[in-house]
Parts: C-alpha cells; sequence; structure tokens
C-alpha cells in the first residue's frame, strides 16, 4: 500500500508491498506523488510471485489442455453438456489453433481458425463454438489463474443465424409419420407426433418419465431442470399423444422409467432416415417446434397461453418460432362491405 505524507513543503511517498523492498519518492506537487504511487504499486503487482505463477501457465499451457480442463469441471454442470462435449470434439480438431500456447493465441489466430470452419458448418454453428471459446478463456483468465488476454473480444464475431421458417406443407406431415411408421423401431412415430403437437424440445422428450404423465393422460409436467429456462410447465397433450403413450407404456413400467429410453445419437440417425425415406432432407427436428408453435396461433391461442405451453419466456423469441401463413390470416380476416363506387 501507498502512504502519502507532507514534510516541509514537499510530498513524500513510501510504497510497501508485500515480497518486496519499501519504496520511497519526494515531490513537490502532490498530484505527481499519487501519479508516481499508482505506477509503483501497478509495476510491483505485475512482479509478485503470483503474477509471474499467471504469466508462466499461458506460456506452458496449450488450449488444449484448457479446452480438456474446461470439459471436466465447467461442462458437467450445463443442461446442453453433450452438445457441448461435441463442439469441444470439433474444436480439438484443430491443431493450428488449439495446440498454441494460451497466451500465444492472438485475434489474428481466431480470424484465421473462424475461416477455416465457415467452409465446413453454418455461420449458427460457427457463432456457439465461438461463444464457447471466448467462455474458455474468460474462465481461464478469471478463476484459474492464468494471465491471458481475451482474443475473442479483438475478433469479428460471426452472425447470428436467420431465424428458419420452415413449417411444413400441405400433405408432408402424413407422408412423415408414414415413413416414420417404417423405421425397425416403434417409438419414432409418437416421438415426432409429440413434437407437432407439443412443440417440445427433443431433449425435454427424451427426458420424459412416466411419472410425468398426468393420471388422466391429458398433459405432462416438465420439472424445470429439464426444461431450457429452469423454469417447470405443464404442456398438453392431443388425442392421439395420449393414444400413442398409452399404446407405448409397457405393462410392467415403473413411474420412474424414461418413456423414450432412447440417447440423441439413436434420434438422430432414425430421423435422419425418416426424413431422407419422406423425401424432406431439409426438415430439422427442431422444425417441428416452429410448426407446432405456429399452430397453436393459427387454432386461435392468445400470445400468452402459447408461451404457457412452449416455455418461451420473451414475445420477441416467441416470434422467431411462429411462421404463420398468410392464408390463415386472411381467412380471419372480416372485411367492411364494399360501398358502391
Amino acid at each position: 500500500m501507498a502512504s502519502i505524507t507532507k514534510t516541509k513543503g514537499r510530498w513524500q511517498v513510501r510504497v510497501r508491498l508485500k515480497g518486496h523492498k519499501l519504496r520511497c519518492q519526494t515531490f513537490d506537487a502532490r498530484r505527481d506523488a499519487v501519479a508516481w504511487a499508482q505506477e509503483t504499486e501497478t509495476a510491483l503487482r505485475k512482479r509478485s510471485p503470483a503474477a509471474e505463477d499467471a504469466r508462466r501457465l499461458a506460456t506452458k499451457l496449450t488450449l488444449r489442455g484448457v479446452l480438456q480442463r474446461y470439459e471436466n469441471e465447467v461442462t458437467p454442470s450445463k443442461r446442453s453438456a453433450e452438445r457441448e462435449r461435441y463442439m469441444m470434439r470439433n474444436l480439438r480438431a484443430e491443431p493450428e489453433l488449439v495446440d498454441k500456447p494460451i497466451g500465444d493465441i492472438l485475434a489474428s489466430d481466431i480470424s484465421a481458425w473462424l475461416s477455416r470452419r465457415r467452409q465446413s458448418v453454418a455461420e449458427g454453428t460457427a457463432l456457439r463454438e465461438w461463444c464457447l471459446l471466448q467462455h474458455v478463456f474468460e474462465v481461464a483468465r478469471r478463476d484459474w489463474g492464468v494471465a491471458v488476454d481475451n482474443p475473442l473480444k479483438e475478433a469479428r464475431r460471426p452472425r447470428a443465424a436467420s431465424a428458419r421458417e420452415r413449417r411444413l406443407e400441405p400433405g408432408e406431415e402424413d407422408l412423415l409419420l408414414e415413413a416414420c411408421g417404417k423405421a425397425r423401431v416403434s417409438w419414432l412415430t409418437p416421438l415426432v407426433c409429440l413434437a407437432i403437437d407439443t412443440a417440445m424440445r427433443q431433449g425435454e422428450l427424451l427426458s420424459l418419465t412416466w411419472a410425468d404423465a398426468s393420471a388422466d393422460g391429458k398433459y405432462v409436467t416438465l420439472a424445470g431442470q429439464l426444461t431450457k429456462t429452469a423454469k417447470a410447465r405443464t404442456v398438453p397433450l392431443s388425442p392421439r399423444n395420449r393414444r400413442m403413450l398409452g399404446a407405448l407404456r409397457p405393462k410392467n413400467a415403473s413411474s420412474s422409467d424414461r418413456i423414450f429410453p432412447l440417447t440423441r445419437n439413436a434420434v438422430r440417425l432414425a430421423w435422419t432416415r425418416a426424413r431422407e425415406r419422406a423425401g424432406m432432407p431439409d426438415l430439422r427436428f427442431h422444425d417441428l417446434r416452429h410448426e407446432a408453435t405456429s399452430r397453436f396461433f393459427e387454432m386461435g391461442l392468445d400470445t400468452m397461453e402459447v408461451a404457457a405451453i412452449t416455455g418461451h419466456e420473451t414475445l420477441q423469441m416467441l416470434k422467431r418460432y411462429a411462421h404463420l401463413r398468410t392464408k390463415t390470416i386472411a381467412e380471419k380476416l372480416k372485411w367492411p362491405a364494399e360501398r358502391a363506387l
């Protein structure tokens, strides 16, 4: 700490810092004394043992090692842990970036990596990986004592992907369900029907247990720890949902058993084959959430009612998922009677 005292019309500065010798200096003006004290304290702290260790870590640790520690310590606590591990694998496949000491990585290295990624992935995927890298650097700097500047703060951020507007065209739902019915597994059709009718996310569907279904089968309850927003919600089921779940439930099923005891990879493979058979290779599973949300509005539900079912917390996000057909809107319009010209 610095102490500044006035002696015989001059200002005397003493800077004491643990691990360093006492520094003294005298000035005619107090502002000069304050400036010297601040500069001296900053310089001494930079030469402290802790700062030296932090600098050594930055030159010793590679980004690959930091990514592995992040995956071991930070990723498991996230709801998106499985997806994040997949992104980690993609990042580790970039030796030009991840094998460099973390303290040597510059904004230009990030830009070069981003340029390579854009050649093989969509802009949205590059943005998610960019955001993950940014958080990795921040955790290393703030929590792990690595003396490193975050190069992603200087690198150009990828643009957010445009909202998709893919909906099921007339006749496509029948084609899709017919293709699902030809799958070797019995769970694909009810899974897809639930997605179309409820707007539940794939992760939410896969987390459902038989205890989450109401006794009368009219709705399911999603616990807060299973939803993206960490808030519980109740989702009504259509008659076909109730019928399919009733047929799907084993006689000896326990209340704690998952309704769809599947991995995301199993769903991905079955879904990919089904959409190819249906002739809809551009259809994503998440598009079914857009379809369901849009249908709720077309059924006449208001914004609050739709949000209660889908779990959207803001009107802006809800608008991204609602793609209303102009024909449906036109049928609701009641024009005044034409006047004679």
